[in-house]
């Protein structure tokens, strides 16, 4: 598997041969969020990758993420509400609605495990 990457701001494509073709290798599961950069907007101060940098790295003067599609993390929805330029959205990876407040507790609930007292 060959894996390049494209005009698409950090989308990745995996190349296999056979008759499964070419697929997205960022391809969302039920409950996953989707990270976008508008570059245009992003000011390259690298509050994100300082914060988080498993999740960002800068290229080219902005912010790129490591990976298109994540699973809920309120770290990361943190560093989207404190990006000084709002240039990071995050989406739901299936229904492409934006993640609110109520979206990432909900996802977080479920993903979270409780422990007991």
């Amino acid at each position: 598997m060959i894996c390049k990457r494209t005009s698409h701001a950090g989308e990745l494509n995996a190349e296999a041969s056979g008759s499964q073709g070419a697929r997205t290798a960022s391809s969302p599961q039920r409950g996953q969020w989707r990270i976008s950069i508008d570059t245009a907007a992003c000011q390259g101060t690298g509050l994100c990758v300082a914060s988080t940098s498993k999740r960002f790295t800068l290229l080219d003067g902005h912010a790129q993420p490591l990976a298109e599609v994540t699973h809920p993390d309120e770290e990361l929805a943190i560093v989207a509400d404190l990006c000084p330029s709002a240039a990071i959205t995050l989406t739901d990876a299936e229904t492409g609605e934006p993640v609110s407040a109520r979206t990432r507790m909900t996802a977080l609930v479920q993903t979270t495990p409780m422990e007991a007292k």
